[in-house]
């Protein structure tokens, strides 16, 4: 039988814990853990709050040394090894683990000369595969993306390494703070167009927050409901684009260029149209409309060509006035 401490120890544990995280005392919690290390409700509360204080929010933070060594303690203790309390209390320190590996993995690829050992491939893989089956996990991140989609709120850095948004993040904030033009070409190899780096970070948090959930919330729904009107006006009606509600953000998102003849617009729109209307079938099970208002827009297109056709080979001939 395993020791387990009374209920005021494992309280006066839990205080300890916590007090000793907001003094940033890392080698106090090690030695916490150390000692209680085949308690699982002692490990259990001090990983809880190991978990509030988002000791790898950073791929620098979680590359400290101090922080390094405290989760190499938490991974021998016996709740790490094969603990077998409530599943949910269970997945927080596992879930945590999990990502100081992967922002770890993330810090020393990006400094290969930092003198520290880049986790094994299949322990970063084994890590992905709990933070995607965590439930606190996606759903954090859910709400982290539809915050940045709705009110363009920042996600955090772990959003943006998991869902393919850092570099282009990075890029964004560069832009946003005024760098001038020469350092930007010095850093990135070119001049960024803003609009461009934009619409490409917003396509990217749509794909991964609608990866995250059977169906998004009606907010975000009827936002992109207003952009595919936009689009089926746009492709039925090219002259809409010069519409005071048409702005080039949006055009650039769909892929739409301004300059470009009718014809290659409107094709450009249908092709968006289309897109956004599977999109939209997938998520919320509605039938498709693309086949129908394109279908619908072609025939009345015939049939006023028919007409004008006819018009013309039956117009009669009439007599040249003369002086």
């Amino acid at each position: 039988m395993i020791y387990e401490p009374d209920w005021k120890t494992l309280e006066n544990i839990s205080e300890q814990a916590k007090d000793m995280l907001e003094k940033r005392d890392y080698e106090g919690v090690g030695r916490l853990l150390r000692r209680y290390g085949e308690s699982e409700d002692a490990v259990s509360r001090i990983a809880f709050h190991m978990h509030k204080a988002d000791l790898s929010r950073t791929p620098e933070k979680a590359a400290e040394k101090g922080i390094m060594q405290l989760f190499g303690i938490l991974s021998g203790t016996y709740l790490m090894r094969n603990g077998r309390i409530n599943p949910e209390e269970n997945s927080i320190p596992k879930a945590m683990a999990a990502k100081h590996t992967f922002m770890l993995d993330h810090y020393v690829r990006e400094h290969p000369d930092c003198g520290i050992a880049r986790p094994e491939a299949e322990e970063v893989k084994a890590a992905v595969r709990i933070l995607d089956g965590d439930t606190m996990t996606q759903d954090k991140a859910f709400s982290e993306l539809y915050d940045y989609l709705m009110m363009c709120q920042p996600p955090s850095p772990y959003v943006q390494l998991r869902y393919g948004m850092a570099e282009d993040y990075k890029l964004y904030q560069a832009l946003e703070s005024g760098m001038e033009a020469e350092t930007l070409k010095e850093k990135y190899g070119t001049v960024p167009d803003h609009t461009v780096v934009s619409a490409r970070l917003t396509k990217t948090a749509e794909k991964a927050l609608e990866s995250l959930c059977n169906r998004p919330p009606n907010p975000y729904l009827d936002q992109l409901n207003e952009e595919l009107e936009k689009l089926g006006r746009l492709a039925v009606n090219p002259k809409s684009i010069d519409d005071f509600f048409i702005y080039n953000d949006f055009l650039v998102k769909y892929g739409i260029d301004r300059k470009s003849p009718e014809e290659v617009r409107i094709r450009q729109a249908e092709a968006a149209y289309r897109e956004l209307d599977a999109r939209f079938v997938k998520m919320t099970g509605r039938r498709p409309y693309a086949d129908e208002l394109f279908g619908r827009n072609r025939q009345k297109t015939d049939v006023a060509e028919n007409a004008g056709d006819r018009s013309l080979r039956n117009k009669p001939k009439g007599r040249r006035m003369g002086m």
